[in-house]
């Protein structure tokens, strides 16, 4: 008689998770729109499918069931949800123009974006691309002490970054793109 082998399934933590995804790197998927990085919500799914086939997006609706909500004078925010099998992270994203700012009484089109934006950005709370948003939270320093800091990395590094944002020098790259650098090192040390 042959005994069966019981495979006991682990449960999936935040942790292995953010492991997974905070290892992928994006910096050639990543977009720029007037002045703004972000990720095609394409791309992005293309990687959760590779990594997390099972997981789901739950766009929230509101009581007509309509997947956005507005605040007394129109302006619409939308909520996601990405849930990889007991894990869940939820993200409120307004619905933007082109020129990232709320729209009033946003048309479809506009709130599919903003569900496509949110959906991103729920991933990088996974850790898919997290590193995009760095400007959006690092604490403010000045622009001088950035770029020393930056400027003392090893050269092949610099050489790199310098590269990777077809600039000539440290000091010529924008303050969004010195803040990815500089979280990135913080994070090397």
């Amino acid at each position: 008689m042959t005994e069966k082998k019981s495979e006991k399934k682990t449960k999936l933590t935040y942790g292995e998770v953010w492991e997974t995804l905070s290892k992928v790197d994006c910096s050639d998927h990543i977009d720029k729109k007037n002045g703004f990085n972000y990720l095609s919500w394409a791309w992005a799914m293309g990687i959760m499918m590779e990594h997390y086939p099972q997981h789901k997006i739950i766009n929230r609706k509101n009581d007509n069931m309509y997947p956005c909500f507005y605040d007394p004078i129109g302006r619409g925010m939308v909520n996601v949800r990405v849930v990889i099998d007991d894990l869940d992270r939820d993200e409120d994203y307004p619905v933007l123009d082109y020129r990232n700012k709320a729209v009033d009484n946003p048309d479809p089109f506009q709130i599919n974006t903003a569900l496509k934006r949110g959906y991103v950005k729920t991933l990088a709370q996974f850790g898919l691309g997290h590193y995009i948003y760095a400007g959006e939270d690092l604490p403010e320093l000045d622009r001088a002490s950035m770029i020393k800091k930056i400027e003392s990395q090893d050269e092949k590094w610099l050489k790199i970054v310098c590269d990777h944002y077809t600039t000539n020098t440290v000091s010529s790259l924008s303050d969004e793109e010195l803040g990815i650098v500089y979280k990135r090192i913080k994070e090397k040390e």
